[in-house]
């Protein structure tokens, strides 16, 4: 499902991935409860959907916001979530959604991972706990992981 902020311009989107062959349905409503997988791609300055619907085995890949006055997730979400951070010291500095976590304190008990803590293997999800990795919206940051990870997975099927 695809949801945007503007109906048209998530059916306009739906219509070319439908061109490419991508079973899609443009939609007003996230259902986020019903959701595997949720990516969040925008700059908006408030949630885009109410956490507490996130289904519990679900994983949330917010990429698009970058400043601490923007925020695609809220605190309820992350505050329930095991979180996988792009850089601690990013997300102290640049990342609205994980304000919450370091005012609340939750940093002093247990700091989010962050991505070199993931591809080293140090991620273990709680049962019952949905997946977050939230990031700055560093779209050259996103391609250089992206090619690492395809890289690890070559020398792997090597």
């Amino acid at each position: 499902m695809l949801v945007g902020r503007g109906l048209d311009k998530a059916r306009a989107a739906a219509d070319e991935l439908r061109a490419e062959g991508i079973e899609v349905l443009a939609s007003e409503d996230p259902a986020v409860e019903r959701a595997d997988v949720i990516i969040c791609a925008s700059s908006s300055p408030t949630p885009l959907f109410d956490g507490s619907r996130v289904a519990s085995h679900a994983l949330v890949a917010a990429i698009g916001q970058h400043g601490l006055e923007h925020r695609e997730l809220d605190e309820q979400l992350m505050l329930r979530s095991d979180v996988v951070l792009e850089g601690r010291a990013s997300a102290i500095r640049e990342n609205g959604n994980a304000v919450d976590l370091h005012a609340e304190g939750v940093w002093h008990s247990k700091a989010p991972l962050n991505v070199q803590e993931l591809v080293l293997g140090k991620f273990t999800r709680a049962p019952g706990r949905p997946a977050v990795y939230t990031g700055v919206g560093m779209a050259w940051e996103d391609l250089a992981m992206a090619s690492a990870a395809v890289d690890l997975c070559n020398v792997a099927l090597q």
